[in-house]
């Protein structure tokens, strides 16, 4: 063979191995694309959460300064990263709805790759699809925000970008050891500290775990552990030493450290963990009906598993008999599941989630301590990593798991690791025993499908139901029925307001003020339970006395969920009292369409001084 020759088959080779590399992630962005195109503006909800998303990198744009001008309980991290975005692509919803589905596809990129490390090129498409179906683009509640697209939080979102390429670094590490990706795993979760305790509980003791098992599996030294432990702990000290710095000149030593604490100075709150909301989301309000809905879906998924696992272990691996079989099972699987869609409530098919998390590092560590090749060692040791972080993310809604709500972040690892386990790893020890892994595969590929194919018919509605358009140009959000009523309240606003007043809208929808770019002159944005409890009412009070809105925007925005009926009647009388002294009454508006929903009942508030003296300066002119 010439060298022409050699040298073309090495190219076309090349050429075949990329392509092959690249087929994946194609597709993943494709599927995204669409879906993006299909749900463009419908992700967030107007009214509730995602407005501070907004209005606070606007702020920041501004020159206000986090944790002083603006009162913020999470790390300063997200609202930063935003308002770095604001500065370079212009202040609007536009410029971070591009950026949050850039972090999206992000992520399906960076699962893929970890399904790969861990598993096969087959094991990370099938995750980082199950994340765009049945994450990405949720709506499975009420309201939006619980996607990553508009999250509530992108405290959420960055984290778990931040999470999951801290995990697919630390599987690069295991196989090509460099001392540079210790320290930078250390900044990532030096990163991950600056944005939602959540994430770090649960992504620093997996880091451990990791580095832990590798080093045991190829007998670090004690010399080299004691440097490696240094350089992550550097790493990881330094994004709270660059934000302590930064913070320091404007707010003193003290004050930044707190804000570089973030949510960490309020998890000793008691008062937060008792209230109603919290208590509902983890579970523990109603302990015996977790329990028991746990034990049912678990009950539910044995139903599926334990007859596919026992098939499968009856099944030759025939070549003649094995297609036809895998497809009989996945079509039977799909079928009984999407049978069920109106006789089970799917929105709970993950309840049992922290069990089978926990079932599936016990299949896991035992598979690890048999000795095997290093690199399955390595993968397995990258399979417990990510399956401690899944569990311990669970933690705030660990007796009620859903996809819904906080689930779309929180128990989106858990359930990819499930799904991984049972396509790769439950299969391959099938073959080990000379059966056929590829009819239980095929099962549960059935059932997955059937159950991607329910929850789209969750969300589909949702997103039809979505044709109101809120703001203009950049900053068009395209709303539910709530989204007329802003309209009509934004409209009355301008018409009653000079352009340069001051605005507060209580207890919630701050998107008001972003959309009309009117600045709530107090640090506070958001007048609910947890802020009353977190930032304390009478520093909310003196604030509102000191400088005082020119108008306030007051809704019918209820808490029940958090055990209150409305501001003013059991949390924010204070506040409520002192506004009924200072401000005057200008418009009521009504929706007479929805007059029973939240958000169908304003009133505007102008202060009582302005009226006044407007009242004189007509008078006298007269």
């Amino acid at each position: 063979m010439s060298w022409r020759t050699l040298q073309a088959h090495r190219s076309t080779g090349s050429r075949l191995r990329l392509a092959a590399a690249l087929g994946p992630p194609a597709l993943i962005a494709l599927i995204f694309v669409v879906l993006l195109q299909l749900t463009w503006s419908k992700w967030p909800d107007v009214w509730i959460d995602f407005g501070r998303e907004l209005y606070v990198p606007w702020r920041l744009t501004r020159g206000d300064l986090l944790y002083s001008e603006i009162s913020y309980f999470n790390g300063p991290l997200s609202p930063w990263f935003n308002a770095s975005i604001f500065r370079l692509f212009g202040v609007s919803f536009l410029s971070l709805a591009i950026t949050n589905a850039v972090i999206g596809l992000l992520i399906c990129l960076l699962l893929y790759r970890l399904g790969w490390q861990m598993t096969s090129r087959r094991g990370g498409l099938v995750i980082a699809l199950v994340f765009v179906f049945l994450f990405a683009f949720a709506q499975y509640g009420d309201n939006g925000n619980y996607n990553f697209l508009s999250p509530y939080s992108h405290e959420m979102t960055h984290a778990t970008a931040l999470s999951l390429a801290c995990l697919a670094l630390l599987g690069r590490h295991m196989r090509r050891p460099r001392p540079s990706f210790i320290t930078v795993i250390g900044v990532l979760l030096g990163l991950v500290f600056l944005t939602k305790a959540e994430f770090f509980v649960a992504l620093f003791p997996a880091v451990a775990l990791g580095l832990a098992l590798h080093a045991r599996s190829v007998h670090t030294a004690a010399q080299t552990l004691w440097h490696h432990g240094s350089m992550l702990l550097a790493g990881m000290i330094a994004p709270g030493v660059v934000t302590i710095g930064f913070l320091s000149p404007r707010l003193g030593l003290t004050d930044a450290v707190r804000g570089t604490l973030g949510p960490w100075l309020y998890l000793h709150q008691p008062e937060l963990s008792k209230l109603r909301f919290y208590r509902e989301v983890m579970g523990t309000l109603d302990l015996g009906e977790s329990i028991s809905a746990m034990a049912a879906w678990l009950g539910l998924w044995a139903l599926l598993l334990v007859p596919l696992s026992v098939l499968a272990l009856a099944s030759s691996r025939n070549a003649r008999s094995r297609s036809l079989l895998r497809a009989g099972v996945a079509l039977v699987a799909g079928w009984l599941v999407f049978a069920s869609r109106d006789v089970l409530d799917w929105r709970n098919v993950a309840r049992p989630l922290p069990l089978l998390v926990a079932l599936t590092g016990v299949f896991l560590f035992s598979r690890w301590r048999k000795r095997r090749p290093a690199s399955e060692s390595t993968s397995l040791i990258l399979q417990l990593s990510s399956v401690l972080f899944a569990g311990l993310l669970m933690l705030k809604i660990i007796l009620r798991v859903r996809f819904l709500h906080y689930g779309f972040a929180l128990a989106m690892p858990a359930m990819l690791m499930v799904v991984l386990v049972l396509l790769e790893g439950v299969p391959r020890v099938i073959e080990q025993r000379g059966r056929c892994g590829w009819t239980f595969r095929a099962g549960v590929l059935g059932a997955l499908l059937a159950t991607l194919v329910i929850y789209a018919g969750v969300s589909a509605p949702a997103y039809h139901a979505r044709t109101v358009r809120v703001g203009s140009g950049a900053d068009t959000i395209v709303a539910g029925a709530r989204g007329a009523f802003m309209n009509e309240v934004i409209a009355r606003l301008e018409a009653l307001a000079p352009a340069d007043a001051t605005l507060a809208v209580l207890p919630e929808g701050v998107l008001i003020n972003y959309l009309t770019r009117r600045v709530n002159p107090t640090p506070f944005f958001n007048f609910m339970p947890p802020e009353f409890i977190m930032f304390g009412e009478d520093r909310i009070v003196e604030a509102f006395r000191s400088s005082p809105p020119d108008f306030i925007i007051m809704t019918n925005r209820g808490a029940f969920e958090y055990g209150f009926k409305l501001m003013g009647r059991g949390y924010g009388e204070k506040l409520a009292h002192w506004m009924e002294q200072s401000y005057t009454l200008r418009e009521q508006l009504k929706d007479r369409t929805r007059p029973n929903d939240y958000f169908s009942f304003a009133l505007i508030l102008e202060r009582t001084d302005r009226v006044v003296a407007a009242s004189n300066t007509h008078q006298a002119t007269r």
